[in-house]
């Protein structure tokens, strides 16, 4: 993981010239992979406790749980991001949309953190439907931004297909109009 961060960020995210825009979507998506680094390594922390000492630390299975929940938000709110067309589709999102990208995700923190906290006191069945249930609404929130998205480039491909095609016929009649 740290080789590919390394090659990750020397490749993308110290672009010179032209690729500015995209700069920024490299470095987050850079970052998503950082945090799988540092997880790695709590993990591991964590794990090599629990077979050296017999036991697990109280305290590491916090901080490791805490890290993959965060770890897990952040790429929800990469997904969303993406989703709603930062850096894809358009430069720059909208104060709206912002608020709607964070309030999602920090939704989808609380109700993980939830379930990691009430996963003992319910069935294995009714967590297993509650954590679809979340994830799937995340997933339904992500494909009908990606479907808005695909839907304004349609309109905006068949109205410069239009103006384009006014354009040269209106060029075309100015040239026979002369002859």
């Amino acid at each position: 993981w740290i080789v590919l961060c390394a090659l990750w960020w020397v490749r993308f995210c110290r672009l010179p010239g032209p690729r500015r825009v995209t700069r920024p979507l490299a470095r987050l998506l850079g970052g998503g992979a950082l945090a799988k680094v540092a997880i790695t390594a709590i993990a591991l922390n964590f794990w090599t406790g629990c077979d050296a000492n017999g036991r697990c630390a109280f305290w590491s299975a916090v901080l490791y749980i805490n890290a993959s929940l965060l770890f897990d938000t952040f790429t929800v709110l990469v997904l969303l991001l993406l989703a709603r067309g930062w850096r894809v589709t358009r430069r720059r999102l909208s104060e709206h949309d912002w608020r709607l990208v964070f309030g999602l995700a920090c939704w989808f923190y609380i109700a993980e953190a939830m379930l990691v906290v009430f996963r003992g006191d319910v069935s294995l069945l009714i967590f297993f439907l509650l954590a679809v249930l979340l994830r799937f609404s995340i997933l339904y929130s992500v494909m009908s931004s990606i479907n808005s998205n695909i839907r304004q480039l349609f309109e905006r491909f068949h109205q410069s297909r239009r103006s384009r095609s006014a354009v040269l016929t209106n060029m075309v009649a100015f040239r026979l109009l002369q002859y």
